[in-house]
């Protein structure tokens, strides 16, 4: 994965002067298993009527999991903790320096996980949670 690959996601709308994926054509990785054909003609009928479906189903239901808990974790910092009283304005500001933390560390292991790969990104970050 090169810069090309990365850049268009910083930027959700507008003309990436031909920097998308989309447009840079297919990966070498890509192109050298079409060629050996390596290709699946319905991937569809393939996943969902193999006997991985079971597989396939525990992997939704933990990325949905997941989601929700992506989602969610960004309103915990305006929650108190321990049932003390505080300010919805010092509540506001925390919820905003942990947004800020989040920013970078999304940049980091985006990156890292371009470099080594997803698998041992996420599966560190769920031990690390533990």
């Amino acid at each position: 994965m090169g810069l090309a690959d990365s850049v268009p996601h910083l930027f959700p709308a507008g003309d990436h002067g031909g920097l998308h994926p989309a447009a840079t054509g297919e990966t070498p990785v890509f192109q050298e298993m079409k060629a050996r054909g390596g290709m699946v003609r319905n991937p569809w009928k393939e996943a969902f009527l193999s006997p991985n479906i079971k597989f396939i189903l525990v992997a939704i239901v933990v990325l949905l999991g997941q989601g929700v808990v992506w989602y969610s974790g960004q309103f915990w910092p305006l929650l108190p903790a321990d049932g003390e009283k505080a300010r919805r304005a010092d509540l506001q500001l925390h919820r905003r320096r942990c947004a800020a933390h989040r920013l970078p560390t999304l940049i980091l292991f985006g990156w890292l996980s371009d470099n080594i790969g997803r698998k041992p990104v996420i599966l560190g970050g769920m031990f690390l949670q533990r």
